[in-house]
């Protein structure tokens, strides 16, 4: 894998990763491994891996896949397993790294089972055949912040009231944007807690109008992007 520096083949921003095709059979496979720094994911309630990649040209498979693997320990690749891999064909490939030929595809897999761990990330094009030309661009290790649900309102009161939601995923702390009924929500919200309690009192609201209220759960927002991996094998 290299860095190529050339924007029209990247996703976004002017560069990506590439790893050129190289000739082998299923008795003599080739692997190309790019391994990512140190995540720690201590912490992340609900961690997630996101990337673009692509495999060029379009057409038929020419025997070669893209296999992600984790490791919590080290970089040796015998401490890595495999946790999905894609197929460089998105005609009847079961699981395609684009549907659309040498274009880009987004993937995105949960790392859940990692959560509060450190990881290691490799990315791996396994090569059977004639083999094709992989790219990956904008790969990411976040948070996924879930949505609070099952939203009411308790205890009415002529000038406001209690709006009450359920907190599935287990969020950190919520904000609240109270807002005229039919209003579009301005992202600025009008309440925020700290601690995951699952109610807010709205106070200060006129009598005899309608609002309506928007509830967002919020995380530790932790991201790590990847442009230039910490080793290339």
């Amino acid at each position: 894998w290299n860095v190529n520096n050339t924007a029209a083949l990247a996703n976004s921003g002017t560069s990506s990763l590439m790893v050129a095709p190289e000739t082998a059979t299923a008795v003599v496979p080739i692997q190309d491994w790019v391994i990512t720094s140190q995540v720690n994911l201590g912490g992340i309630l609900n961690p997630k891996l996101s990337f673009y990649g692509k495999a060029s040209p379009a057409g038929p498979t020419r025997n070669s896949r893209l296999e992600v693997r984790i490791s919590t320990t080290n970089t040796n690749l015998t401490s890595f397993i495999t946790v999905a891999t894609f197929q460089d064909f998105n005609g009847a490939a079961p699981n395609p790294i684009s549907p659309i030929g040498g274009t880009y595809g987004f993937q995105e897999l949960s790392l859940l089972p990692y959560a509060g761990q450190n990881i290691y990330v490799a990315f791996v094009m396994v090569n059977e055949g004639q083999g094709k030309t992989w790219s990956l661009d904008d790969i990411s290790v976040f948070e996924d912040c879930p949505d609070a649900t099952n939203l009411g309102v308790t205890t009415l009161s002529a000038n406001g009231g209690t709006a009450t939601w359920s907190n599935p995923g287990g969020a950190l702390n919520f904000q609240t944007e109270v807002v005229l009924a039919d209003a579009t929500p301005t992202g600025v919200p009008s309440y925020t807690t700290s601690t995951t309690a699952t109610t807010q009192i709205m106070t200060g609201l006129l009598p005899n109008t309608a609002y309506d209220y928007y509830v967002r759960s919020t995380c530790t927002n932790n991201v790590w992007s990847f442009t230039i991996p910490a080793s290339s094998l």
